[in-house]
């Protein structure tokens, strides 16, 4: 399963239009019969938890494929999610801060982005929404460990006013939730969860066979396959019924959120050739104010125009080590560099 499963990424990424420049089926359909290799063995279902199947209480469940299993009571091997992750107001370092518009491409539960989404409050921004983004985003108000994560100001205790490492918390008012063990307190490097890191699962291995399907001309078998994923139990989005370039986008949404933080999207972005479009954007972060009399919050977003990331079309490929091009003339740069 696990080498069926590195066989039908690499064709998908092989069929993609940065390698695939012509569009030629025959690489399509090469992913496709890669990934419905991994799908015929019967091995594999959508585990029934979305949240839960990255713990360490549910290693090897019904969906991971493969994965590296770490012992944290033997040896530290590196791996600190807890003490990385945690707010601040939890002991924890809070590096990982996801950008506003990571939490934006998280739809309601009508199965629309917020901004169209008519029902959707920017002043009540967190109520009602993908069932994936309460496990997966730790924002103003997320129930953790036995309170309500606090990045508003003044005095949030998981806010820059924290009383607990201020210089730790979020830059851009939210911490990841995904992955994190809640049963560890206090985190350090010798008291951390030990989840097994997921390299291979199905859910991405049922997206890559709807997007290859996509690309066959498949469109109701790649719908089917997209909706597997949307119908998770504990999950239960509606319906993808998009056509045409309309549902390729929603192919590619897909993987934006039911693979976030895994690892994909920088790949995925650049494959589809769409990077300069999705990584040249100014980040943006939510600032909220609680008024200490009434408790009323309100809700701000802002762009963070100190970082600036600049994608152009030779970061596509990274550059040939001149000691390569030295030990063979034949060889030729890639563009740009």
């Amino acid at each position: 399963g696990a080498a069926l499963a590195a066989k039908s990424r690499a064709l998908l990424y092989m069929a993609s239009p940065l390698n695939n420049p012509t569009n030629a089926r025959e690489k399509w359909q090469a992913a496709a019969d890669a990934a419905k290799a991994v799908i015929d063995l019967n091995e594999y279902s959508l585990y029934p938890d979305y949240g839960d199947l990255f713990l360490r209480a549910n290693s090897y469940n019904s969906e991971v494929i493969w994965s590296r299993p770490y012992n944290q009571l033997l040896s530290n091997e590196g791996i600190i999610l807890e003490l990385s992750m945690y707010p601040n107001g939890y002991s924890g370092f809070g590096q990982v801060n996801p950008y506003q518009a990571m939490v934006d491409a998280f739809e309601t539960i009508n199965g629309k982005l917020p901004v169209d989404d008519p029902e959707f409050d920017p002043q009540n921004p967190y109520v009602n929404r993908d069932p994936r983004f309460y496990e997966t985003i730790l924002y103003d108000g997320a129930p953790f460990k036995g309170r309500d994560v606090e990045t508003f100001v003044p005095g949030g205790k998981d806010s820059r006013e924290g009383p607990i490492s201020a210089w730790n918390a979020t830059e851009t008012g939210y911490y990841v939730r995904k992955f994190l063990d809640e049963s560890i307190t206090n985190p350090s490097a010798t008291n951390q969860g030990n989840a097994p890191y997921i390299y291979f699962r199905y859910a991405e291995i049922l997206l890559n066979y709807a997007e290859a399907e996509y690309f066959l001309g498949n469109e109701s078998v790649s719908r089917e396959y997209v909706n597997m994923v949307r119908s998770r139990p504990g999950v239960n989005m509606p319906s993808v019924t998009q056509t045409g370039v309309d549902l390729l986008k929603r192919i590619q949404h897909e993987r934006q959120i039911e693979l976030c933080f895994e690892g994909h999207r920088y790949f995925d972005v650049r494959r589809w050739k769409i990077a300069p479009l999705e990584l040249n954007k100014l980040p943006k972060r939510i600032d909220i104010v609680k008024d200490p009399n009434t408790n009323k919050k309100t809700y701000t977003i802002n762009t963070m125009a100190n970082f600036k990331f600049v994608f152009t079309d030779k970061n596509y490929l990274v550059p040939i080590p001149q000691k390569e091009i030295d030990k063979n003339p034949l060889l030729t740069q890639n563009p740009g560099y």
